[in-house]
C-alpha cells in the first residue's frame, strides 16, 4: 500500500479514518500531533486552523505517495481551498467520510473535494465499514 497523508479539519473523521483503515477498534480520539507510521500520517487539527500550518503542510508530506483529503459528508463548510492539491507533489484524492450520516446525497461534499483538485472522490464509513475496500485496492495499484 502506498504512504498516504490524511488532512482534514477537526470532526473530519481522520483518527476513525486511520483505525479502521489499519483494521483498529474505532476509539474516539483527537488528533493533536501529528501522527505517523509506515504507511500513514495524520496531521493535526491544526494544521489548517492557523495559517502557518497551511504552508507547512507540504513539507511534511515529502515521501507521501498520495495526500488525501478528507471532507465529513455531514459538514457543509470546507478549510479546502481551490485548486489546494496544486501544493502537493503527490497524487491528492478525496475521502468523503461519514457516509453513514447523509440526510440527502453528497454532492457538496464532492463538489468541495473537486473545487480542491482531487483527482480521484472515495466514500466512507468508518461505522459501517464502508468503501475501504476500493481505497486500500486503489493505493495497491499503480496509476
Amino acid at each position: 500500500m502506498k504512504k498516504m497523508m490524511l488532512i482534514g479539519t477537526r470532526a473530519s473523521g481522520k483518527a476513525s479514518f486511520a483505525q479502521t483503515i489499519k483494521s483498529e477498534e474505532l476509539a474516539y480520539k483527537q488528533t493533536q500531533n501529528l501522527l505517523l507510521d509506515e504507511k500513514l500520517i495524520v496531521t493535526p487539527n491544526d494544521y489548517f486552523d492557523k495559517d502557518f500550518f497551511i504552508n507547512y503542510t507540504p513539507t511534511q508530506s515529502d515521501g507521501v505517495e498520495v495526500v488525501a483529503l478528507l471532507q465529513a459528508a455531514n459538514d457543509p463548510d470546507t478549510m479546502f481551498q481551490p485548486l489546494l492539491a496544486t501544493m502537493f507533489s503527490a497524487e491528492v484524492i478525496g475521502i468523503i467520510t461519514k457516509i453513514d450520516l447523509l440526510e440527502k446525497d453528497s454532492k457538496r461534499a464532492e463538489q468541495i473535494l473537486e473545487f480542491a483538485g482531487c483527482s480521484k472522490i472515495f466514500h466512507t464509513s468508518s461505522i459501517e465499514k464502508q468503501g475501504f475496500r476500493e481505497i486500500i485496492d486503489y493505493l495497491s495499484t499503480e496509476h
